[in-house]
This record gives structure tokens, C-alpha cells and sequence, in this order.
């Protein structure tokens, strides 16, 4: 980030943490200096007028809150109301929860989904990593940079949202969708509790359509149309192959089912869900919730816990890393053999372009337990070891 933008941000804001971070954006835990709290600062070059808007006309508990917009220089910011963990944080990082929670989350995401849909607007990228936790405990939905509303939908471009949660619909091109693709990532979500990963899960949106054919069976996803070119080189999967969610309970794996309906007329809406026995059971409808934390800690006390000023991991640009040239020798090894490419928001390397030649990589906003994980993406498919602190140094910055 220009170091002149972060000097007039740093007027405003304490930078916090790093939260997360894409090709198209970065989102900061940041104090607010004014009110000494703690919000989500989600910093990006694209324009988020459309996300603003949105925020501002669906002010409610289920969604997000917004509490100002602003740019500097050619940086749009949106602070935002901050959530210590995501649904994705649960799924990923708890090894177990417990049937009452996982009824408590999906009531929540129903209920939110419910709000959107009775305005006509269709969320498109619904995902784990978008269902956010209040302190509270309560669910809410982020990141309606996509959502529209059904009168506005443009079906010619359906190159939205994340792949592996796309319905059979989007990924077919079909030129028509509704509020039933919101709820076909809702039934992959209520599956992830499960199975602890993304159950079609693929970069390749051909590939995704192929394991949707072999759960569900070929003839049923051709039914949405049987002459669609992207069916050419798909099997024909005669009979339907639940074994992925064999471990999943009797109610929740109808419940799941009704919403990976392929073709959207029978695929549940949320009111629907919200009157499934899966859901309605009284004996879960207020379960100890005690996934609210974050890792930083272990209470509300946790947002005291943040890291500030003093981490090492600083917004400003005048932090860069330099690696040395053994390191990058081995970097490269790795490269020819794998073809990696790491990329994010921050970082994006393409180390095999430096051939054998010693260079200097310049890492701007990037933390030593960042640049870690990096090295780490590459020696996870080697046995090599790479000594990470006898390599890296930092060469300059606070």
C-alpha cells in the first residue's frame, strides 16, 4: 500500500491484523482510534460502490454491518462490522461439532438467506468463508460485492462466485438462475460440517460438473438440458453415489439432499429448510454455542488480544524481506519439478521465472509467518528441508 495512503489511514485506524486476502482485496482488523473498537477494514482497488449500496439498503441482523466507505488515493476502503470467526473457521478448525451447532449455524444461514431472497435478491457467492460469527454467537452474511436483484440479473455472465459451490445451472450456462443457487451452497455448506471439505472440490469448473453428474446421476443433471455441449465428455453415471456423505445423519443428509436438487423448480427454498425436522427440533433450536472466539483468544476479552503495532506483521510498505540466493536455488528446484505458482492479494511469485539467477525478491506487506507459509506450499510435496531462518532476512523497515 502507498506509504501516503497508509500515513492518512493511520489517522483513523491502528492496524490490527491481517484477516484475509485475495487478488481482488485485502480485509485489516483495525482500532478504530475515535471509538477505541475494533472493526473489519476491507481495502481494495476495484470499485465498491455496488457492495456499499447493498450494505446500506439491507441493514439487518443477518447481515454484515456497515459503518463508513471512503477512499484514498485510488484505494477504496469499507469498514465493516468485525466477526472474529467465519463458518469456514469452524468447519476447518474444529475437530468436533456437536449435532446442536451445526442445527444452530444452518438455521442461521437459512434465516439470512431467507431475508435476501424475500427482497428478490440473489447473494452469488455464498461460501463458508462468507458466513461470519458475531460475538454473540449469531450468523451473518458478508461480501455482497455479486448481489443482485432478480430483476437486474444480466444471464449472459455467469462468471461469478466460487466454483465448487456453483449449481449445476451456472456452471451449465443454462441463461437463467434464481435465489435456488444461494441454496444449492447452502446444502455443500451443511455438508462440510461432515465431511470437513469442499465436496466437489476442483479448480476446473468441467471437472465440478462431472462429480455433481456422479452424485447425482448423468441423467438426472442432463435433464436441465440434454444437449448442452459440456456434457460431451462426461460419463454416464447410471446410478447416484452418496459414499462421500455416508457418515452423515439420517435427517441432514435429506435435508442435504432436497437442496442439491439439480433442477432449481424442486431444489428447496429457505422457508422450506426453515420448516425441515432437521431444523426444528426444540432439543436444538438454543444450543451452548462455543465457537465464538477467535483464535486470538478465548473470550470477548479476545479482541484485546489482537496483535498490535508491535507484530511483526505491519500494513506500511517499508517492510521487505529479501531471500537469499541459496534459498531461492532451491525454490526454483522445486518450481520445474511441481510447477507451482503461489498467488494472493499480497503476494504473487512466480519463482521459476528467476531461472538459476541470484535476485532479490522484494515481499512488500508481507510477515515473516506469511512468507513461511509460502516456503512451506513448495516443501510439503518434497522431503527437501529448507532452513526458513538461515535464509530469509529481513533487510530493512520496523
Amino acid at each position: 500500500m502507498d506509504p501516503v495512503i497508509v500515513a492518512k489511514l493511520e489517522k483513523y485506524y491502528k492496524y490490527r491484523a491481517l484477516l484475509f486476502s485475495n487478488r481482488r482485496s485485502l480485509v485489516y482488523a483495525v482500532t478504530d482510534n475515535k471509538t477505541n473498537k475494533t472493526v473489519a477494514l476491507k481495502a481494495t482497488k476495484h470499485s465498491q460502490e455496488k457492495e456499499r449500496d447493498n450494505l446500506l439498503k439491507l441493514q439487518s441482523k443477518h447481515i454484515v454491518g456497515l459503518h463508513r466507505s471512503f477512499a484514498l488515493g485510488n484505494v477504496n476502503f469499507l469498514a465493516l462490522e468485525y466477526c472474529p470467526r467465519s463458518v469456514r473457521d469452524v468447519i476447518k478448525g474444529d475437530k468436533h461439532v456437536s449435532p446442536a451447532e451445526i442445527c444452530f449455524m444452518v438455521n442461521q444461514m437459512a434465516e439470512g438467506l431467507n431475508f435476501l431472497h424475500k427482497k428478490r435478491i440473489v447473494h452469488r457467492d455464498i461460501k463458508p468463508g462468507n458466513m461470519l460469527l458475531s460475538w454473540d454467537g449469531h450468523l451473518k452474511i458478508s461480501d455482497l460485492e455479486f448481489a443482485v436483484k432478480l430483476e437486474d440479473i444480466d444471464f449472459n455472465y455467469c462468471q461469478f462466485g466460487t466454483s465448487c459451490y456453483c449449481a449445476p445451472e451456472i456452471l451449465l450456462e443454462l441463461g437463467y438462475y434464481n435465489t435456488k443457487i444461494d441454496m444449492w451452497a447452502l446444502g455443500i455448506i451443511v455438508a462440510m460440517f461432515y465431511t470437513k471439505n469442499e465436496i466437489f472440490e476442483s479448480r476446473s469448473r468441467e471437472e465440478i460438473l462431472e462429480m455433481i453428474c456422479k452424485m447425482l446421476g448423468t441423467k438426472r443433471v442432463k435433464s436441465l438440458d440434454v444437449n448442452n455441449e459440456k456434457f460431451a465428455n462426461i460419463p454416464e453415471f447410471t446410478k447416484p453415489d452418496w459414499s462421500i456423505l455416508d457418515k452423515v445423519p439420517k435427517k441432514a443428509l435429506s435435508f442435504i439432499k432436497n437442496l442439491l436438487e439439480p433442477d432449481p423448480k424442486t431444489r428447496w427454498s429457505s422457508e422450506q429448510c426453515l420448516k425441515d425436522d432437521f431444523l426444528t427440533d426444540k432439543r436444538r433450536k438454543n444450543p451452548k454455542f462455543n465457537h465464538i472466539p477467535n483464535k486470538y483468544g478465548t473470550s470477548r476479552n479476545a479482541e484485546r488480544q489482537l496483535p498490535g503495532e508491535s507484530s511483526s506483521l505491519v500494513w506500511t510498505s517499508a517492510k521487505r524481506f529479501y531471500l537469499r540466493p541459496v534459498l531461492i536455488a532451491e525454490l526454483n528446484q522445486l518450481t520445474k519439478r511441481f510447477h507451482a505458482e503461489i498467488e494472493s492479494g499480497i503476494l504473487a511469485i512466480d519463482v521459476g521465472l528467476s531461472a538459476s539467477v541470484s535476485m532479490e525478491l522484494p515481499l512488500v506487506n508481507v510477515s515473516t509467518c506469511e512468507l513461511r507459509s509460502v516456503i512451506r506450499f513448495f516443501t510439503a510435496k518434497n522431503e527437501t528441508a529448507v532452513n526458513i531462518n538461515r535464509n530469509l532476512v529481513s533487510v530493512y523497515g520496523e
